[in-house]
Parts: structure tokens; C-alpha cells; sequence
């Protein structure tokens, strides 16, 4: 039997060929067993099938799952099932969550790996609970084939909030520090609120809007201008909040933010329920200003069709006294009446007007 790999494929390594045998298919569980049994999609199942970390490989642009003995012992033998098919079946409840970093991964060829904490089981779970997945790229000559995932639970089903909405957007966290990235990504982990961690912009850059608001860490502070100007640019149609978090005491720190572009400032280290409360606040202020936007944009396109139907019925009533010889109160009497008659909206009347000349019979 071949020896085969057992890295845990940390830093995206370029996995080499290996022959697939039949010693190995049948040491493997039908759960572990790639549909795809390319040489790479092999060698990834393999490395994660001798891992003692609970872990998932999604493979391929279908993202087809596998998982180790460690990972159905962690998410409960009711997730097996959705072994061997689309991990998008499986997540449904977060796949918009974790779908636009992958794909743009796969696209871009984005080898820089990134954390997603809490993450809660898929619907048909016997237990809920919220897990933090440490996702990793898996390069094959030069592209990302797939995605090994590491899973760890992150809070127990008792500790999640009751009506907590599992298909909302997540928080975005972005630190070149990998120190103050984790306590950063600890103590926001504390919420129950879905958050991405990464290391800079390039796993998310060109992604649209998938995440609410992004915190910018203090190992990001230098050139934080530039940073702010990447995340305006993920999607310029929303004016997504940003929290910088540094070292600096305010107001020093404050006007360093505020002068980047940034909407808040953290002083770091501090407690979790201020770090919380501001960027509640922050969210809050943003729904109010969506909210706000979707009623103006409501009521201008309200007006509009009120003004395109006034057209149409000035139209018809036009036509009418021109070709009746009666006034305009008249005219307007008589698409009244032909709208009561045929049980008809008015503009539909002034339409028919529009296209024949004249009031129909059946008008």
C-alpha cells in the first residue's frame, strides 16, 4: 500500500501525485471516499483520513465533502449523509456566510488561509453548537483545488441565544498581527456573532458585501488608509462601518482613525462588552440609515409610476376631446365610468384609449 501523506496541509502546500489502489479505497469509510478520485483530490483525503483534528476537505468548484472519523464524532453521525455530496447541502444554513471567500479563493487562486467562528451545524444536527473553522487553500500547480477544514467547537448549544439568526452576514476582522488577531477574534468570538479573520484584504478584495461591518486590528494600523480605501472598494454601493482597534490612547488614536476614513475607534486591550457595545452601535446606526434609504428609494418609484400613469391618462384624455368634442372633465367622466363598468384600473382604461383612439365596448 502506498505511504501516503500526512500533512495537515497548514501554509496551502502543493500536494503531490499519488496512485489510487484498492488497499486504500477499502481502508477508507464510504464517508471519506471522493466521488472525484483524481490523484490530488486523493492525497487530500488521505492526509485528513490519518489526521487526529477534526477536519473536512470540500474539493473542486462543487465543493464535494469528505470528512475524518474526529469531524462526524464532533458534528454527530446525523451529518453523514451529506458526506461524499456538495458541502453547499450541507451548510445551507451559512453557506452565503462562507460561499463568497471560497469562490473568490478558487477564482483568484488565493492561497492565504483564514479563520470563521461560529459557525452553527447544519439544520438536521441532533445537538446545535457553534464551531470555529480554520479554512486552508490546497494548491495544485499553482491553483486552489480545494480546502482542508479544521473544526473545533467554539460555544455549546447551551451558550447560543435563543432566536439567534444563523443566515445573517458575519463580522470581518482583518489583522496582519497573528497575536492580536487571535485575542481580537477571542474576544468577539464571546458575541455568537459569525466572524472571518484574516491577515490582510486579498481574500476578500473584489468580493461583494457579504460581511455587516470590519474591524481593522492593531497589527493593521500601519497604512491604514490604504486599507480603509480596500474595504470602501469591496462594495462601493454600501458604506460599510469600520472599527480600527489599536494601541494608541485616545484621542490620539481617534484622530488617527477618523482621519483614515475609519467610522470608530478602540483603544486595545478592553473589555469585550465595550468592544461590543460600540460596534452594536455602529450596526445599529447602519440599519437606520439602510432602512432609511430603502424608503426613500420606495417612495421616489412610488411617484414615478404615479407620474407614468398621469401621462397615460392625460394622453387618453387628450385623445378623447379631440375626437369627442368634449372637455377635459368630461373626458376624464368617461374612463371613469369605463373603469367602474369593466371593474378596470383607470390607467389600463387610458391605455386602451392610447392604442385604439377611442373608448372600446368592452371598456
Amino acid at each position: 500500500m502506498n505511504q501516503w501523506p500526512t500533512q495537515s496541509f497548514q501554509g496551502a502546500p502543493v500536494l503531490e501525485s499519488v496512485e489510487w489502489d484498492e488497499t486504500f479505497d477499502q481502508a477508507m469509510s464510504p464517508l471519506m471516499s471522493p466521488k472525484s478520485k483524481s490523484k490530488e483530490h486523493t492525497s487530500a483525503v488521505a492526509a485528513a483520513y490519518q489526521d487526529t483534528t477534526p477536519t473536512l476537505v470540500w474539493w473542486g468548484p462543487d465543493f464535494l465533502q469528505s470528512a475524518n472519523a474526529a469531524a462526524i464524532t464532533l458534528l454527530g453521525e446525523s451529518h453523514i449523509p451529506c458526506m461524499g455530496g456538495a458541502a453547499q447541502d450541507c451548510w445551507t444554513e451559512v453557506w452565503d456566510l462562507l460561499a463568497p471567500t471560497l469562490m473568490h479563493a478558487l477564482a483568484h487562486s488565493s492561497t492565504n488561509p483564514w479563520q470563521v467562528m461560529n459557525v452553527p451545524t447544519v439544520h438536521h444536527a441532533a445537538t446545535r453548537q457553534l464551531l470555529s473553522l480554520n479554512v486552508t487553500p490546497i494548491t495544485v500547480t499553482g491553483s486552489v483545488g480545494g480546502f482542508s477544514i479544521q473544526m473545533k467547537a467554539s460555544r455549546t448549544s447551551s451558550g447560543i441565544e435563543a432566536g439567534i439568526d444563523c443566515t445573517r452576514r458575519s463580522l470581518v476582522l482583518v489583522d496582519a498581527d497573528p497575536v492580536s488577531r487571535a485575542e481580537l477574534a477571542s474576544a468577539i468570538g464571546e458575541f455568537g456573532t459569525p466572524l472571518q479573520s484574516f491577515a490582510d484584504m486579498s481574500s476578500i478584495q473584489g468580493s461583494k458585501n457579504f460581511f455587516d461591518l470590519v474591524l481593522l486590528g492593531p497589527g493593521s494600523i500601519e497604512g491604514s488608509s490604504a486599507l480603509v480605501k480596500q474595504v470602501r472598494t469591496v462594495d462601493p454601493s454600501v458604506c460599510l462601518p469600520i472599527v480600527m482597534v489599536g494601541t494608541v490612547p485616545c484621542p490620539a488614536g481617534m484622530t488617527q482613525a477618523l482621519s483614515s476614513g475609519a467610522d470608530d475607534y478602540v483603544a486595545w486591550p478592553c473589555s469585550s462588552e465595550v468592544l461590543r457595545a460600540r460596534m452594536e452601535g455602529l450596526l445599529a446606526a447602519r440599519l437606520r440609515s439602510e432602512f432609511a434609504l430603502v424608503q426613500a428609494t420606495d417612495r421616489v418609484k412610488h411617484l414615478e409610476r404615479a407620474l407614468d400613469s398621469n401621462r397615460i391618462i392625460g394622453t387618453a384624455l387628450g385623445i378623447l376631446m379631440a375626437t369627442q368634442k368634449i372637455t377635459s372633465e368630461e373626458a376624464f367622466i368617461c374612463l371613469k365610468q369605463a373603469s367602474q363598468r369593466t371593474n378596470r384600473k383607470l390607467r389600463e382604461i387610458a391605455e386602451d384609449v392610447i392604442y385604439t383612439g377611442a373608448l372600446t365596448e368592452t371598456a
